[in-house]
């Protein structure tokens, strides 16, 4: 599909289209009622009953960012389904995040599905993972939340249809490749 196709589909659409496929394995880590556990990462640091190490020690002592509040969840695919390529997240049959990854179990498994109390605090690198997981889990209250990927070297296809879809969850833009 071209820009303006891409512009101007519907997810269904794009879904059709292009090789896009389900990932069955995509857990998300719940209660007895089928809620997602929430975390909070940098709470469950500071009310630990056992003793901090130094490090965790100054980890507390760091302000959090505007992203570290949570609440964050814990999710995951099948390491098998590994491999580069597109994928996006549907909720309620809408593109919510889009992105490109060079291996796309890594990216889920440790990128945006396991917050740490260190991704939490002022002078983190994963700000937009916190902000990602964070929105993942509100959503995931009340509506599935699916992972679709399109296997494939071609970080170009998902950045156009990053900039045609304007989806709404923060998620690392591939940069661009000539």
């Amino acid at each position: 599909m071209d820009f303006d196709e891409l512009e101007s589909a519907e997810p269904a659409e794009i879904l059709a289209r292009e090789p896009f496929i389900p990932v069955p394995s995509f857990h998300l880590t719940c209660d007895a009622d089928g809620l997602p556990l929430q975390s909070y990462p940098l709470d469950e640091l500071a009310e630990a009953d056992r003793g901090l190490t130094p490090q965790e020690m100054r980890l507390l002592e760091r302000p959090r960012h505007h992203a570290g509040h949570g609440p964050f969840s814990h999710f995951s695919i099948n390491p098998s389904v590994g491999g580069p390529g597109t994928y996006l997240f549907l909720v309620e049959g809408e593109i919510t995040a889009i992105s490109y990854a060079e291996n796309l179990a890594t990216e889920i498994n440790t990128v945006y599905g396991h917050i740490t109390a260190a991704d939490c605090v002022e002078g983190a690198a994963r700000i937009t993972a916190c902000k990602f997981n964070a929105e993942l889990t509100t959503a995931a209250y009340s509506d599935p939340v699916e992972l679709w990927f399109r296997p494939g070297q071609d970080p170009n296809f998902a950045r156009r249809l990053y900039a045609a879809q304007h989806p709404p969850w923060p998620t690392r833009v591939p940069k661009a490749s000539y």
